[in-house]
């Protein structure tokens, strides 16, 4: 997805950081919002990879995306909490 990560963001404290995929900005159903769809899953399912045996990660993450007002996500994305017109997938993490 070249031009839509962002530079991780370093904390203050403690060594971690922070980073985002922008939104494609592609109509649902265009190719480039579908290669968008695709790239996106690659990456969740690989966050998925990385729990440990008790479900626990080094990755806390949030997969949000926008909806209409009929509920039909923009990204692809089904499922999730549905917040004020985002949709968001949790990694399970606090």
């Amino acid at each position: 997805m070249p031009g839509l990560v962002s530079e991780v963001v370093p904390t203050r404290r403690n060594g971690g950081g922070s980073f985002f995929i922008a939104p494609d900005g592609s109509q649902e159903g265009w190719e480039e919002s579908d290669r968008g769809d695709q790239q996106r899953d690659v990456f969740v399912r690989w966050l998925k990879t990385q729990r440990e045996g008790d479900g626990s990660s080094w990755f806390a993450w949030r997969a949000i995306s926008y909806t209409y007002c009929d509920g039909r996500t923009h990204d692809g994305y089904r499922g999730g909490a549905q917040k004020n017109g985002l949709r968001v997938r949790d990694s399970g993490r606090s």
